[in-house]
Parts: C-alpha cells; structure tokens; sequence
C-alpha cells in the first residue's frame, strides 16, 4: 500500500525574508562577528552546516579520561578484536549540545571545545557532522581555498575531534589524511571514524549551523497551477508520481513558468539474511522464532509484514540454518575410573555431552563406556600428517608395521574452532585397508568462501574401544587465506559486462558483510549483508537508477579466527558508468 504524501509545493516569487540569502553547498558564510566558513552541507529547507576556514591555532586533547554526563555514549564491545562500533556514531549530528555539555564539564581544564568560539555559535563538529564533511570535500575545497582557508588533509596524519563520545577514555575521531596505496585491512582509511584516547591531542575545525529561511511570497501576483489553484502554494497528496506546473503573472501580462515532479515512494520489499544453529531460538530484525521453527535442515524463508511510515512492508528473512552434530564414541578401559572432559567416570554406561562444533554450534557426543582387563599391546597411533589449505584439511597415516596396522579399527576425527577451544570428536569410520606401508588419507573439505578454520587432530581405536591419545594437532587460521578485493568501476549499462558491483571472485574467509553506499552528498542509496553484495546501480529506496559519479562504501567484514569472531573496516569508492 502507499501511504499519501502532504508535500507544501511553493514558489519564491519575491524576496527571501530576514535570514538572508539561501546558500548552497561551496558557498561562502560571513557570521555577523565577521568571522567567515563554506558551506558543506544544506537541507532542503535551507538549513545546513557551515566549516571554518582554518584549524583551531593549536591540537587539543578532548578532556579527561570521564564520561562527560549529557552525552550519548556508544559504547565498545570488549570482546572485539581491532575494530569499534563507528556506524552508530555517525548517526550523532548534536554537536551543539555535545560542545555545550563538553565544555561546562571541563570548564576549568583544557579541551577540545577551547578551539571554537561558541559565543558566535561556533561548535566542535560531531561524528555524523565531521563524516560528512569528509564525504562533501571534493566539492568545497576549492571554494574552501579560495577563501583563504587551509585544506583538512596534508599529505600526512590529520586526525580532527568529533564531540561524539565513545566510552569514559575515548572519543571519536575522523582522520582527513591522504589515502596510503599500501594499507591493508589492519590499517587506517581516509575518512574512517577511529577512536582516541582523550588524552591525546589532534586537530580541531569548528562548525556552525545555517537557520532556515523565512519566505515571503508577492501576493499582487497571479498564480495559476496545473490543477486550476491560484495561491502561491498548494497542498497535496498524490498516489503516483506526478508532475505540477504553475504560471506567475503580473499586471501588465509578463509571466513565467515552473514546475515540479513529486516521487510517491511506495514500500519496497525488504531481505536480510543470517544465520541460527538448527533448532535454536531466534530473535532479530523484529523476527522471533521458536526451536521448533528452526529444527528444519535446509535454508529456510520466513515472511513478515510491517508498517513502515503508513505503508505496508514485506520482509524477508533468508536464515542459514547451521549444522549441528550428533557423534557416538565407544570407549573401553582397563583403569577402575576414566576421565572424560574433566568428569570421572566409574561405571559402564552411556553419557552425554555437549561440545560447540567448527560452526559454533551445539553438537552431542554420546559415549558408550565399558571397562575390560587389559588393552592389546599392539595398538599404537599412526604416524599422522595434517595439511590444510584453506578449503580442503587432509590426514595422512601410516603405521609402523603391519600388526600395529591390523589392531586397528576406528579411526577419529577431531576438531577445535578456536586456540582456547575444547576438542570434539566430528568423525569416526572405518577403514578397511592396513595403511601399511602406503598412507591412508581422509579429507575435509569447504563449500563456498567458507575457510577451514580450526585444530583439526586424529586418534584411533582397537576392536574393543581402546584409545590412543590424540595426535599432534596442525591448526588453520583464516590470515592465511583472507581474500576480499573490490573493483572501482562498474557499467550497469544493461550489456550484459560488468553490470554489478561485486567482489572479485572467487573471494575466500568471509562470513558476512555490512555495507553501506553513500552518494557523494552523503546520502544512503543501498544496503547489503550478503558478501557478493550484488549492488545493480539502482537507489534502494526509489528503485530508480542511481546517477553516473563517484559513490563511497563503508564495510564491515566478518571473519572467524582462531581467536574468535572478528571484523575489520573496509572503506572506499566505487565508479558507476553507464
């Protein structure tokens, strides 16, 4: 369903009121102190930002190291590894009263808000203020130095305070700096939002804001629209996009002419894609899903309907359902007691554990414990050798006779997600040649971008489940296979080349992604969560093909290592050509 749209349409025939005149992005700002900036960035009322022409004369710290009451503080995740949170502080654009509420805490010590003159409604920019700012500085450089001003960036580190607080020791940075060819995933980007220690000093570059302005419109004018109205502005509520025209005439019969095109944006479908181990509870983008919901073992589709500003949105949930496991072991012992993941076992029987397997999901060991009096001699581990290559884990064995070769009958695979992990049986089989003295193999191997990352090590058994220790365990860390690159350029054209912006394939190590593509006035044109992004040029909220230019991307990259889960920030620009 669309939901109509009350747009006021007018048309500035007269003056512009008391505020002055209306500016544009590059245009040049004189305060009523005198003191001058370039405008970056206007909204469609005519309100917008305004940087100054210089730094501040000195690098400030920003301030203690304490959270400053008043203000919004996105906190860290502890438990990440290199990287923050900066999508949520960029959406903080309240640098007024982020300054204000910076500069009455530390009003006695030196910080970051010293650097600007608020009396004359200058302010230390916030995260979302100074991100943009970077976004638009192809546009006001020149203006910017033909004013007289000096550039953000000088070939070297330029790191500029934001007044958006991370947590009680940092604060949100912007770095300006020139892009370095030769930086790699754990290095720093232009224009990426970086936390700092307060303590530290970098630059500052005030803002101001742009009050709207007031129109006044000629009332001895005749107005004749399109729909037959004849006042200076109509109201409407179109149910498609639609075109209106209006003709202005004087008393003695000069006229002129304009019109407008309204865009009635109905509700698109929406898609998100993720993963839940199979036959766990689930509960995100405003899904919540029973066990029983994802017991299935295939992908499954899950259908909901919202209302989204009036309008009636369909969302689809595309959820990856990930394995879990079920493995039976057999254990034998001639000991009065057997110690089993730290539980000591004294009688026969079957027990349960559970144990996370290499998709961090619930697996169930269940082990079958009989005790004997004695254990044959001539069970002996194998000679294993590991190799992984990043999609593919192979075992190799040899025996060191012919009888060690015989005495064996299960063979057993296991394998550990992380360094700190626990060991979990993922395999048993038999294997009905002697291994002797010609190797046996068994291999693992990925689908996909999946890595095989991981411990993988192997033991053996006798005919009346008597273990041998684990092998020396070989371990796989994604670093070593980790590969993403993006083009620069793409022609969604409709000529069957290059017609999506997608990584280069095939690409290797990444779980997911979040990405987000921006025009060069800093306004979202599409989203994606799917490694392939698959991005065909058109805006996301409209439909409508995006124009040709230069659009910025900010992406996060999921990786699972040996230490855990982590993600790195990939930042850049892509070309659209038509």
């Amino acid at each position: 369903m669309k939901k109509p749209l009350f747009l006021l349409l007018m048309i500035i025939i007269a003056v512009i009121g008391a505020n002055g005149q209306v500016y544009h992005v590059g245009d040049l700002y004189t305060g009523a102190d005198g003191s001058q900036g370039i405008v970056y960035y206007v909204e469609s009322d005519g309100s917008g930002w305004v940087v100054a022409l210089n730094d501040a004369p000195m690098q400030l710290r920003w301030g203690d190291w304490q959270n400053v009451p008043n203000l919004p503080e996105y906190g860290a995740d502890s438990t990440a590894i290199y990287i923050y949170h900066p999508l949520q502080a960029v959406a903080d654009t309240a640098g007024y009263s982020n300054t204000m509420a910076i500069s009455n805490f530390f009003n006695t010590e030196q910080n970051a808000t010293l650097g600007v003159d608020m009396a004359n409604g200058w302010y230390l920019p916030s995260a979302g203020q100074l991100s943009m700012l970077y976004a638009q500085l192809p546009l006001i450089e020149t203006p910017l130095m033909n004013a007289g001003g000096s550039l953000l960036h000088d070939g070297d580190w330029s790191s500029y305070w934001t007044s958006t607080e991370l947590n009680g020791y940092q604060a949100w940075t912007v770095n300006f700096s020139m892009p370095n060819p030769q930086s790699g995933f754990l290095y720093t980007h232009s224009g990426e939002l970086i936390p700092q220690d307060k303590n530290t000093t970098s630059r500052v570059r005030a803002v101001r804001s742009l009050p709207p302005p007031q129109n006044h419109y000629d009332t001895t004018l005749f107005y004749l629209w399109n729909t037959g109205e004849t006042e200076p502005y109509i109201l409407v509520s179109p149910e498609q996009t639609i075109q209106y025209s209006v003709t202005v005439s004087n008393a003695y019969g000069c006229s002129n002419s304009d019109s407008v095109t309204v865009t009635v944006i109905g509700s698109e479908p929406l898609s998100y894609y993720d993963t839940i181990c199979q036959g766990s509870p689930y509960s995100n983008y405003g899904f919540t899903l029973a066990d029983g919901e994802t017991a299935s073992a295939e992908d499954t589709l899950f259908v909901r309907f919202e209302m989204v500003s009036g309008c009636a949105s369909e969302i689809t949930l595309h959820l990856t359902l990930l394995p879990t496991d079920t493995v039976e072991m057999e254990q034998s012992t001639s000991e009065q007691s057997f110690v089993w993941n730290g539980v000591t076992y004294t009688e026969e029987g079957v027990y349960t554990q559970y144990f996370n397997n290499r998709y961090g999901c619930d697996s169930t060991v269940i082990l079958t414990l009989t005790f004997n009096d004695g254990i044959d001699p001539t069970l002996e581990l194998p000679e294993v050798t590991i190799t992984p290559d990043c999609q593919n884990v192979e075992f190799s064995w040899v025996f060191t006779s012919d009888t060690a070769a015989i005495a064996v009958v299960h063979y057993y695979i296991y394998y550990k997600p992380t360094l700190d992990g626990t060991f979990t049986c993922i395999d048993s089989f038999y294997y009905a040649e002697t291994c002797y003295p010609v190797p046996c193999t068994y291999n693992i191997s990925a689908t996909g971008s999946q890595v095989l990352v991981g411990c993988y090590a192997m033991c053996v058994s006798d005919s009346n489940y008597n273990f041998t220790e684990l092998s020396d365990s070989t371990c796989l860390d994604v670093f070593e296979c980790l590969d993403y690159r993006l083009p620069n350029v793409f022609t969604p054209n409709g000529d069957g080349v290059n017609e999506l912006f997608t990584p280069f394939m095939p690409y290797w190590g990444v779980a997911k992604v979040e990405m987000d593509i921006y025009n060069r006035w800093g306004k979202h044109v599409f989203r994606t969560e799917n490694p392939d992004i698959l991005w065909d040029g058109t805006v996301e909220s409209t439909q409508q093909p995006a124009s040709d230019g230069v659009y910025f991307y900010g992406c996060k990259l999921y990786v699972n290592t040996l230490a855990g889960e982590i993600y790195y920030l990939l930042n850049g620009s892509i070309t659209l050509i038509r």
